[in-house]
């Protein structure tokens, strides 16, 4: 999504009229040799369920297909790859073997965490944007702030204002603050606990303070899962099909 204020704001893909969601994923190795390896490739196409540019700076995917063979490099062969439709076991769920982070609405103030994701600005003698990084990699910082009611309250009065003015721009409904320094690449990754549970996604920086930095919380995610559980009428296979 278009995130800058303006005309533009709130757009998918930027205007883009064939523009796809592209999900990359670290596969497990038979190696051992390669244990615990971190670099991810392209594997899956999806679809957005629920989002809400305006307040919360998240939005809620649904996996529609796969590559018949992961893509590496910067993803220049993703749009020419053969798909299958993903498919359900007897459970419900997709038959990938995916890994699920549990979120936890639970958490204190100087409490320790760390910001899961991928490195986009620049490393070693690549500058940002040169290549895409595709391994994994973590900051740590603790949290300073909480959501308040009153800092809710200056967030729905903002967000008055911006309705009111004719250049749209996102307003939190709420936000954690964190002490941590962020990268280009990270917006977007997981903040986990020290048990692994996620409590918000990182939505940026704050432009005064690199090591100061805003997440969506886990409340706030949990809205999006309820609708786009509401909005599911079709599985992967019917889509694909469709």
């Amino acid at each position: 999504f278009d995130m800058n204020p303006g005309k533009g704001f709130g757009k998918k893909f930027f205007g883009l009229e064939k523009g796809k969601v592209v999900i990359g994923r670290i596969l497990p190795s038979r190696n051992s040799a390669h244990h615990g390896r971190s670099t991810a490739c392209f594997k899956y196409f999806a679809e957005i369920l629920s989002y809400d540019v305006d307040h919360v700076d998240a939005c809620v995917l649904q996996l529609t297909t796969k590559f018949l063979e992961p893509v590496g490099g910067n993803g220049e062969d993703c749009d020419n790859q053969p798909e299958t439709p993903l498919l359900f076991n007897s459970k419900g769920n997709l038959n990938e073997n995916l890994n699920h982070l549990k979120l936890t609405t639970r958490y204190e103030l100087d409490e320790n965490v760390r910001i899961l994701g991928y490195n986009q600005g620049g490393e070693g003698v690549f500058t940002p944007g040169m290549n895409i990084n595709r391994t994994a990699c973590t900051a740590r910082g603790y949290i300073c702030m909480r959501p308040s009611l009153e800092s809710s309250i200056l967030q729905h009065n903002s967000s008055q204002e911006a309705r009111q003015s004719s250049e749209r721009k996102f307003v939190a409904n709420q936000e954690i603050v964190v002490i941590c320094p962020t990268i280009e690449g990270h917006s977007g990754g997981p903040i986990v606990n020290s048990e692994g549970k996620v409590i918000g996604i990182l939505s940026r920086s704050d432009r005064n303070n690199r090591q100061r930095c805003y997440l969506v919380p886990a409340q706030q995610i949990q809205i999006l899962f309820k609708e786009a559980k509401s909005r599911i009428s079709k599985s992967p296979i019917e889509l694909y099909m469709s």
